[in-house]
């Protein structure tokens, strides 16, 4: 959605957001009345059902089932209705006030219509006992959970109360054949069996509802149904939290086995009292007029702007890109007006950052299908932009106003400089001031706290946003990044020092000055040989990391002008395995990848790759599952081309090729070299017998080469004799 758009879309809901109105959800007539249970029902069931009626769950008796059309939406503010469904509505108010309806989800919801009745033994006659695996803690939401459809177990309630007891059974069949299964919980589990409590699960499914409800209509600016929604969570919450108790369940996770505070059981739930007090704020404030609404006076200073702004970001409604992913808050008109305004605002922002406890209408999530939401603070759109403003990482309000109160009365540009004269400033805030430097100009923002370069305005080579401080001696900033990149922290504090964030201070310095950096890249080189030399954990990640920088500073080395830098990086590549580097292996080898015509690397390759009892020579290399050699640079190797020669005469066995009967064929490596892959191969031979074939290793070289057109097309599934030919045309162009 773009930003006039997002305009446009703030502007028509900020009349429904701030109306301030109160919505009472009204009680079913029937709510309280006596319920003779049906004889057949298990007990265990039947005492579940009883408690929640009797802790609020809505009754449908006295309520006509009928066509409805109710408002729903999701967690990302998109709405999905109104939409039809059927329900039982409930009888007109005396006052002719809006009419309501109990959805299949067991939530009472104010209707936009009520149409024709519909027809309940209709709906349910085709109920199936067939088992339907459900995650306990699926996220469904409320633009499904309104039908019938649903799959959560307050369908079964209400039938119970409706007298649709067979029904009713039926579904709770469904879950006793796999919950054991589908569930993974003991304090979950359901069952047809009298031994086993299904009033938990009963009872989070109808929570869950309330809850994904108040958060969809907290999104749209819903703010009547979202307080009283929340309301009645309020209510029940605690009662179903001391009878879970009661029940002996056991709390839902360790963590919550050891809070004092918050929910043990529903806890999706620990934002509620949070989420209860800003609806009951916004309801107290009432109607309130954006700053930058159609027809408000705009403040007459920037600074009274950029604070009306500031209050206006519990209206800041932007929404999650990808999950798990971030809220991207540089969508939202709000917070692009309050970056526009500059330093202008941090005062207020700070203000914002210490003491502010309010909710924007943004919702995280780590997947949309479980169970655990979060409304952001405005704390978290005040840290955000001045991140934003500043180019200043910090993740406590104490470090904020530290930086400001020290470097507040300087140009941003100096700022850095600043920071890297100060001896005092560690590291990370070096590295970061280095990167600042020598970030390309004209940056916009993109997303979530990440700042990208927008191409040049002309045809001129880009400029640093560090320019400015070209003209610095005493020490230049060649000088001091060289000095961070070095040096040791006296007193033998060696943890002080991170090898890795040093090199980042020295790739920030190669941009800056490529002569300066030779000599630092060569002795960060040395150090990071002699870390992964003597170091007793090799095969340790962050020892993994530092031989990828091995390969990483010889490329800068090379681009710097270092005649030494390859040279250098053969004498020491033959002295590691391709299992010490793991996942970092395509970094590490990225010089012998680039430069496969380079004579030193040709010949260092020689003792690599062509000794066949050495880990380089032979296929495949532990500890890099994502990077398939066969497909990379290093096929121009002619030492590397002999090696793929060799592993053309493997006949072994090393997976299945699995075919779709169309266009798709899947691979299954069990060698460990590559997990499953998919690919699209044109003119395929269907397999000799049934949808598969056995891969040899040969196979797979010759079809890897084929990719890259290092060789004539393959066909994984052609029979042996048509690919053993291909083989053997392959390895005759390798050898040439």
């Amino acid at each position: 959605m773009n930003l006039q758009r997002t305009l446009v879309v703030v502007l028509a809901l900020s009349t429904v957001r701030l109306t301030g109105a109160e919505l009472v959800l009204p009680t079913p007539p029937l709510q309280h009345a006596p319920w003779t249970p049906p004889d057949n029902l298990p007990t265990n069931l039947l005492s579940a059902v009883r408690t929640l009626f009797e802790q609020g769950f809505p009754d449908p008796r006295g309520c006509e089932y009928r066509e409805v059309e109710v408002v729903v939406s999701d967690i990302r503010g998109q709405p999905d209705g109104p939409v039809r469904t059927r329900g039982w509505v409930l009888p007109a108010a005396a006052d002719a006030g809006p009419r309501f309806a109990i959805c299949w989800n067991g939530l009472i919801y104010p209707v936009r219509s009520v149409g024709s009745p519909a027809d309940l033994l209709a709906e349910v006659a085709n109920v199936s006992p067939t088992p339907a695996p459900r995650p306990f803690d699926l996220a469904i939401g409320e633009a499904r959970s309104v039908f019938f459809t649903n799959g959560l177990s307050t369908r079964a309630v209400l039938l119970l109360r409706c007298g649709e007891t067979n029904a009713a059974l039926k579904l709770w069949q469904r879950w006793g054949a796999t919950a054991d299964g589908a569930v993974g919980h003991a304090a979950l589990r359901l069952s047809p069996r009298d031994d086993f409590d299904p009033y938990l699960h009963l009872a989070e499914d109808w929570t869950w509802a309330l809850f994904d409800r108040l958060i969809s209509a907290f999104v749209r600016g819903d703010d009547a149904l979202a307080l009283a929604t929340a309301r009645t969570l309020a209510q029940v919450q605690p009662k179903i939290e001391a009878e879970a108790a009661r029940r002996g369940f056991p709390p839902r996770s360790a963590t919550a086995r050891t809070q004092a505070k918050g929910p043990r059981y529903l806890t999706f739930l620990e934002q509620l009292p949070e989420l209860l007090a800003d609806l009951e704020r916004r309801a107290a404030e009432g109607p309130r007029q954006t700053a930058f609404q159609p027809g408000v006076t705009n403040p007459l200073t920037l600074d009274e702007r950029a604070r009306a702004l500031v209050r206006d970001l519990d209206q800041v409604c932007a929404r999650q890109w990808s999950q798990p992913g971030w809220v991207d808050f540089f969508r939202d008109p709000i917070v692009v007006r309050l970056l526009k305004a500059g330093e202008a605002g941090v005062d207020a922002l700070l203000e914002c950052l210490e003491s502010d406890r309010r909710l924007t209408r943004s919702v995280s999530f780590h997947r949309n299908f479980k169970r655990q939401r979060r409304v952001l603070p405005v704390s978290e759109v005040a840290r955000v932009l001045l991140i934003a403003l500043w180019q200043f990482e910090f993740h406590h309000p104490v470090e904020a106003r530290a930086y400001w109160k020290r470097y507040g009365g300087l140009p941003l540009e100096e700022r850095w400089y600043a920071i890297l004269r100060d001896d005092a400033a560690g590291l990370e805030r070096w590295c970061e001031a280095a990167r600042n430097v020598v970030r390309t100009q004209g940056l916009h923002v993109l997303f979530f706290e990440t700042l990208a370069a927008s191409a040049p305005a002309t045809n001129a080579s880009a400029r640093f946003q560090g320019e400015s401080l070209r003209g610095k001696a005493n020490p230049s900033v060649s000088e001091l990044l060289a000095r961070r990149a070095l040096e040791i922290p006296a007193g033998g504090q060696s943890p002080a020092y991170n090898l890795a964030t040093a090199c980042d201070i020295a790739f920030c310095l190669a941009e800056w000055d490529a002569r300066a950096f030779i000599p630092v890249g060569r002795k960060l080189v040395q150090r990071c040989q002699t870390v992964l030399e003597y170091s007793p954990e090799s095969r340790a990640w962050p020892v993994q990391r530092i031989a990828s920088y091995v390969g990483k500073l010889t490329l800068a080395r090379v681009a710097a002008g270092d005649e030494a830098a390859l040279a250098d990086y053969a004498a020491w590549l033959p002295k590691v395995t391709p299992a010490q580097l793991a996942e970092y292996l395509p970094e590490t080898i990225a010089p012998l990848r680039l430069f496969p015509t380079n004579a030193v690397l040709q010949a260092m390759a020689e003792t690599l790759f062509s000794p066949t009892n050495s880990f380089w020579g032979q296929l495949p290399w532990r500890g890099s599952p994502m990077f398939n050699p066969v497909e990379s640079e290093l096929v121009s190797l002619p030492a590397f081309r002999r090696l793929l020669a060799r592993e053309l005469n493997r006949q072994d066995v090393c997976g299945w090729i699995v075919w779709d009967g169309g266009s798709r064929v899947s691979i299954q490596l069990t060698n460990e070299f590559f997990g499953p892959r998919t690919h699209l191969v044109q003119d395929v031979n269907r397999p000799l017998s049934g949808n598969n074939a056995a891969l040899r290793w040969c196979d797979w070289i010759a079809w890897s080469l084929s990719r890259i057109d290092q060789i004539p097309s393959f066909d994984p599934l052609a029979p042996f004799e048509e690919r053993d030919r291909r083989i053997e045309q392959a390895r005759a162009i390798l050898q040439k």
